[in-house]
């Protein structure tokens, strides 16, 4: 899985303006969430739950339709898949 995750970074990175929006994947500990790794810069809107899987919630702020579609087909793709 940490190849999978390793490409999905590098591929969201190509997608986000970092300066502008924020992303971070978490993986599911029971109750918990165990934070993986983030792309871009805190932002001041609310976060949103972009996708989620069995074990994988990726979480996004200030990301438009546009890109949040992107995201959650590189999510299904290489996290979920």
């Amino acid at each position: 899985m940490a190849n999978e995750t390793y490409i999905f970074k590098e591929q969201a990175e190509e997608i986000i303006d970092e300066k502008e929006m924020k992303i971070w994947l978490t993986k599911k500990q029971g109750k918990r969430i165990e934070y993986l790794f983030k792309l871009g810069k805190e932002q001041f809107d609310p976060p949103q739950k972009i996708a989620e899987s069995k074990e994988y919630i990726l979480f996004g702020q200030n990301i438009n339709r546009d890109q949040n579609g992107k995201l959650k087909e590189l999510f299904m793709k290489y996290i979920q898949g």
